[in-house]
C-alpha cells in the first residue's frame, strides 16, 4: 500500500511544483495567432437548425436539452422579448416544406449607434455553416485569432441579414459581434418583394380564401397584420410541443381544424397567409431567449430555444412578427416550460423548477464554459489586456522575459532547496547506518549481503552483549525509517533520526570493540 501512496505523493508535489512555472509561461509567454488549446472536432452527430422547416421539426429540436451556445455580454443583457437570435432565413414554400432561396449579394450591416449591443458567442458545433446573432447584426463576427486577414474571410452577411460562415461548424468556435436590437430593415431590392410572395397553385385554398377576405375588409398592410395578428389571438388555437400530423394542405388543417401547433406551425402559416394577401413575407428560425446562469453571469441557449418568427415586407421594410407571441406570449417573456401545458414533454434543463439536478449541472456547465474562454480562448488580445490590467505593458519585450526569467530562476532555486533539504533528512538516516555499519566491520563482524539490520543487530548483540541495547536502538530505528510506513505523527521522523544518532553516538569506536571481551 505504501508504494502507490508515496507514488500519488510524489506526483502532486511534481504537479505543485510545475504550476507557478506553467501559469508564468501562459500568462507572459508570446501568444502565437490561435488558441495554443483547442478542442478536436466532434465526429459524431451534430444537432441545430436546419436549411429546411416543415410542421414538426422545430418541436422535435425543442425536445432537447443540448446547449447550442453561450453568450458573454459586455454590458447589461437585453431583455427576453428581445433576444432573437437569427439564423437561417426560409423563402421558398412548396406547399408543405420552407427552404433556403439562395440569391447572389451581400447584406448590409445595420450602422453602429448607441445603445448597440456588444457579445461574445461561443458556439457548438452543429455541423452548419449559420452563425448566430441578436437582430439585427451591426458587424461581422471577429473570431478568436489575432490575424486580421483570417478575421476579414471568417463570414459573411447574406442580403436575409443572416451570417454565414465560411466552412461549416465542426467544433466550438468562439467570436465576438455587435447588433443593434432593431426589428426592421430595408429590402435588399425588388426581388426580395417578388420572392416572398409565391406561393404554390392549388395549395391551402381555404388559407388563401381567408386571405382574400382580411384583404377585402383592410387595403392597408399595416391594418391587414394586425388584423391577422387579432385572429390568432383571438381564436382558440394552443401552443404544444406535441402537435397533431398534418397531411394534405397543412395549414389549412392547422389554421382551421386543429388550432394546435408549436412555432413553426403559427410561422410558416402567418407567412402563407400573408403571402395570399399580397403582403411579401418569409420564415426566419433561429432561437429566442435562453437562461442566465448565475453562476457566470452568462445565457445559455439550448437547443429547447429554437424557435421561428415571420418577417413580412410593409411600408418598404422587412418587419419581424411574431404570431406565437400573440398565442402565448409567456414563450417569449419566460421561455418554453412556462407557455405549455404542465404535461408537456418539456426537456429537463428547460424547466424552471428542475431542482439540484440542474443547479448541478449549471455549476459545471460555468467551469466548462470558464475553461473555453478562458483557458482554450486566450489569444494575443486576450493576453495585452491582461497585461495592461497587470501594468506590465508599459515593460519592453526584453524587460517581460528578464523579469519571467528571473521568476523562474526564483522558483527553481526554491523547489531545488526544499529538495535538498528534503534529501538531507533523508541521507542522514543512510549515512549513519553506513557508519554503524563500517565500525562493527573493522571491528571484524562485516555484514553478510543477504543480512537485514535486525538480524545483523542481533549478530552483533551475541558478539558484544554488553553493547546490546545500542545495536537494538540502531536497528530498530534503521528499520523504521527505511522500511516502515510514513510517520504518522509530526516530529516521528525527526525523532527516530535522533535515536538513530544518540545510539551510534554510544556505540564504541571499531578498537574499542577489537578489544572488548567477547
Amino acid at each position: 500500500m505504501r508504494r502507490p501512496v508515496e507514488a500519488i505523493r510524489r506526483t502532486g508535489v511534481l504537479i505543485l511544483q510545475g504550476i507557478p512555472i506553467a501559469a508564468l509561461l501562459f500568462v507572459l509567454f508570446p501568444r502565437i495567432g490561435a488558441p495554443l488549446w483547442g478542442m478536436p472536432a466532434d465526429a459524431g452527430a451534430k444537432t441545430g437548425l436546419s436549411e429546411t422547416m416543415a410542421p414538426g421539426t422545430i418541436s422535435e429540436l425543442s425536445l432537447s436539452d443540448a446547449v447550442a451556445f453561450r453568450v458573454d455580454f459586455d454590458g447589461l443583457l437585453p431583455p427576453p422579448a428581445q433576444r432573437y437570435w437569427r439564423g437561417p432565413v426560409l423563402s421558398r414554400f412548396d406547399g408543405r416544406e420552407w427552404s433556403v432561396l439562395l440569391r447572389p449579394g451581400a447584406g448590409t450591416l445595420t450602422p453602429w449607434r448607441a445603445g448597440g449591443i456588444a457579445y461574445s458567442v461561443t458556439l457548438e458545433p452543429h455541423g452548419k455553416p449559420w452563425l448566430f446573432a441578436l437582430d439585427l447584426p451591426a458587424s461581422l463576427p471577429r473570431p478568436a485569432v489575432d490575424d486580421a486577414a483570417a478575421a476579414a474571410g471568417y463570414a459573411i452577411l447574406t442580403r436575409d441579414q443572416q451570417l454565414i460562415a465560411r466552412a461549416p461548424v465542426d467544433q466550438v468556435i468562439r467570436y465576438e459581434q455587435l447588433s443593434m436590437l432593431r426589428d426592421a430593415f430595408p429590402p435588399f431590392d425588388d426581388d426580395d418583394g417578388r420572392d416572398a410572395l409565391r406561393l404554390p397553385s392549388r395549395s391551402n385554398p381555404r388559407t388563401v380564401a381567408f386571405a382574400q377576405e382580411l384583404r377585402a375588409r383592410h387595403a392597408d398592410d399595416r391594418a391587414l397584420v394586425a388584423a391577422a395578428l387579432a385572429w390568432f389571438r383571438d381564436e382558440p388555437f394552443v401552443y404544444t410541443l406535441t402537435p397533431p400530423l398534418l397531411d394534405r394542405d397543412p395549414v389549412d388543417g392547422f389554421l382551421f381544424e386543429t388550432r394546435r401547433g408549436f412555432c413553426e406551425h403559427f410561422a410558416g402559416a402567418f407567412a402563407v397567409l400573408m403571402r395570399a394577401a399580397g403582403i411579401p413575407a418569409r420564415v426566419v428560425t433561429g432561437y429566442q431567449g435562453g437562461e442566465i446562469n448565475p453562476r457566470g453571469g452568462y445565457l445559455i441557449v439550448r437547443q429547447s430555444d429554437a424557435h421561428a418568427w415571420t418577417e413580412v415586407l410593409v411600408d418598404g421594410a422587412w418587419r419581424r412578427v411574431d404570431p406565437t407571441a400573440a398565442v402565448a406570449p409567456s414563450r417569449i417573456e419566460s421561455g418554453l416550460s412556462r407557455a405549455v401545458a404542465d404535461d408537456e414533454p418539456v426537456p429537463l434543463f428547460a424547466r424552471l423548477d428542475a431542482g439540484w439536478l440542474k443547479n448541478v449541472q449549471l455549476a459545471f456547465d460555468s467551469l466548462n464554459h470558464a475553461w473555453r474562454r478562458d483557458v482554450v480562448g486566450f489569444n494575443r488580445d486576450r493576453q495585452r489586456e491582461l497585461w495592461r490590467d497587470l501594468t506590465l505593458d508599459r515593460y519592453a519585450g526584453w524587460q517581460i522575459a528578464a523579469i519571467a526569467g528571473a521568476l523562474l530562476l526564483a522558483w527553481a532555486g526554491i523547489t531545488l532547496a526544499f529538495a535538498g533539504f528534503a534529501r538531507t533528512r533523508r541521507e542522514r538516516a543512510q549515512a549513519l547506518w553506513s557508519e554503524a555499519c563500517l565500525r562493527l566491520e573493522r571491528a571484524g563482524l562485516p555484514r553478510m549481503p543477504h543480512e537485514g539490520p535486525i538480524a545483523y543487530a542481533a549478530r552483533a548483540s551475541r558478539r558484544w552483549p554488553q553493547f546490546a541495547i545500542a545495536f537494538s536502538a540502531i536497528a530498530e530505528s534503521y528499520a523504521a525509517l527505511r522500511y516502515g510506513p510514513p510517520p504518522a505523527r509530526p516530529g516521528e521522523h525527526e525523532a527516530l533520526v535522533a535515536t538513530l544518532a544518540r545510539a551510534v553516538e554510544v556505540l564504541p569506536a571499531s578498537a574499542q570493540l577489537r578489544a572488548a571481551p567477547a
